[in-house]
């Protein structure tokens, strides 16, 4: 489900408590099209681009939460950079 945040901080009480949500996926590793297209969207023929958009690169991923979610911003984070999260 995705929407926009401040409707479900309204939704749940919790307007302006919130800025930010890491969203974690299980993706393709980046590959000569995912580089290709990191260098150069524009370079990529439209069948590339379908391919691109439809493969669950890291970029992919992200573009499409962005287009997806008005007024975001997305951003692949290395798993190398990300903080250990705490276990319950």
């Amino acid at each position: 489900m995705i929407a926009p945040l401040t409707s479900v901080q309204k939704l749940t009480g919790l307007e302006g408590k919130i800025s930010e949500a890491e969203i974690t996926a299980l993706t393709t590793p980046e590959n000569k099209l995912a580089e290709k297209y990191r260098l150069d969207p524009k370079a990529l023929a439209s069948a590339e681009y379908e391919r691109w958009s439809c493969t669950p690169y890291p970029g992919s991923v992200a573009a499409n939460i962005q287009a997806a979610v008005p007024g975001s911003v997305a951003r692949v984070v290395p798993a190398r950079l990300r903080k250990p999260r705490a276990r319950c």
